[in-house]
């Protein structure tokens, strides 16, 4: 609980969880079954204790191919944490299938209420935890495997070898039918293999000194805000916009190749223009 408080920026009562505790277990003596119920309450303590709201990324991308996501039954891909908040009183999910987030605290309808125009634009629940400049956290994973807020900074900065594809299908909640649901996701290449590397970007926010780390060591944390990793991810993209792509050459030869014929080739359903490239 200590740990927590003292990683705690004050500056935001948001705070956003990513986790991968398979670590924490191997370093504690306990049943792994019992790591994530205890991590969880400890969690939820701390919240209730410290007035925060707490979010953890329950992302389901599998949206994509069965256009079904439940709010109840989606099974989250983000870890076991999530998927035991899924169950856990308490915690209600925000209804965007590709980055969903469950919500514990006093301002998780707030949470709820936020729409995602693009899932990592200014208008989106991303956008929201830069506004409230909220506090994100990596538990037990270092940051370039845990952190998508990263992908925020790639939107913002409008990177050109990614484009908006919309996803439609089915919002349920237990089984019962709510609406129709979509999600719009800055996508990457359909022709290009899938080869990202952000480690660039946990040593240069820890050069700004813009990284608290847990001194527990059974307990590997650390945290940031979320407007220094914007600000970190702009940085490194003005220097280089591929600084995140591995195959660089071939990603830079779609997007001066391929990119049109690819954004033609989407169907009414998945093509999706910005209000923004509206104007003028």
């Amino acid at each position: 609980m200590n740990q927590f408080t003292s990683l705690n920026y004050e500056n935001s009562d948001i705070v956003v969880i990513y986790s991968g505790i398979w670590m924490i277990g191997a370093n504690i003596d306990l049943p792994p079954k019992d790591v994530p119920v205890l991590l969880l309450d400890c969690l939820c303590e701390y919240a209730d204790r410290h007035h925060k709201t707490i979010l953890l990324p329950s992302y389901t991308y599998n949206f994509t191919k069965t256009k079904k996501f439940d709010l109840a039954k989606s099974k989250p891909e983000t870890g076991v944490l999530a998927e035991f908040a899924l169950s856990k009183e308490g915690f209600r999910r925000t209804s965007s299938p590709l980055n969903s987030y469950l919500a514990y605290g006093p301002r998780k309808e707030e949470i709820l209420a936020v729409r995602d125009e693009t899932l990592w634009g200014d208008s989106s629940l991303m956008g929201w935890l830069d506004d409230e400049d909220a506090n994100i956290w990596v538990l037990g994973e270092p940051w370039h495997r845990a952190c998508t807020h990263f992908h925020r900074a790639e939107e913002v900065y409008g990177v050109e070898y990614r484009y908006y594809k919309r996803f439609r299908g089915e919002l349920f909640n237990n089984g019962i039918f709510l609406a129709e649901n979509s999600s719009v996701m800055h996508v990457r290449p359909k022709e290009c293999k899938s080869e990202m590397d952000f480690s660039c970007m946990a040593p240069e926010m820890e050069r700004r000194s813009h990284v608290k780390s847990s001194t527990n060591q059974l307990l590997p944390l650390e945290a940031a805000t979320a407007r220094k990793i914007v600000e970190v991810g702009m940085d490194l993209l003005n220097k280089d916009e591929y600084c995140f792509v591995v195959n660089k050459s071939a990603y830079r030869n779609w997007a001066n190749q391929s990119k049109t014929e690819e954004i033609r080739s989407l169907s009414k359903e998945e093509a999706y223009i910005r209000p923004s490239d509206l104007s003028g």
